[in-house]
């Protein structure tokens, strides 16, 4: 009766050597995964981080390149408006006359009325500029509201917003 509980006292203590063994080798596959994930991370980040860099040295040198004056501007949106009005006028005066010949051989009693039609005038109405979500997050945190409340007040993860604050700093 002895040897039997030995017996099955060893075979349990082997099972459970063999089930620690296990765990153990889950946990430092778990440990290297993260590890791994955070180094993919950082590279990610330090990939990102030189990607936009390089975007704002190249919209750098394309502003050198080409420099913008005021009063070229302004006679440049000048030009445009006059060639969209022009384009109106044609087009409308096409309109006219094809619509006036298709009525002149529909009915001949219509085209004996005057023509009344204008072409809808264009108006200039001011963009509505909103702030970005990257720059509503920047000027909240300068206020200083923590990375969780920004997250609540603009309805966006708290991963988001840290990614955010991380590449503001990095590149500012």
């Amino acid at each position: 009766m002895v040897t039997f509980i030995l017996v099955i006292s060893l075979i349990l203590h082997l099972m459970t050597f063999i089930i620690i063994r296990v765990m153990m080798t889950k946990l430092k596959r778990a440990d290297q995964l993260a590890k791994k994930q955070t180094q993919s991370m950082k590279e990610i980040e330090e990939l990102f981080s030189v990607y936009l860099v390089e975007l704002k040295e190249e919209n750098q040198k394309l502003l050198d390149h080409f420099p913008v004056k005021e009063h070229q501007q302004q006679s440049s949106e000048e030009d445009i408006m006059e060639k969209k009005a022009t384009a109106v006028k044609r087009s409308s005066s096409t309109v006219q006359r094809t619509y006036s010949s298709k009525e002149n051989k529909r009915d001949t009693s219509l085209s004996n009325q005057p023509n009344n039609y204008q072409p809808p005038l264009i108006n200039d109405k001011e963009d509505i500029v909103e702030q970005s979500t990257s720059a509503t997050v920047y000027s909240l945190y300068d206020q200083g509201y923590s990375v969780n409340d920004i997250a609540k007040k603009l309805d966006c993860g708290k991963t988001e917003v840290e990614l955010m604050l991380k590449f503001y700093r990095k590149n500012s």
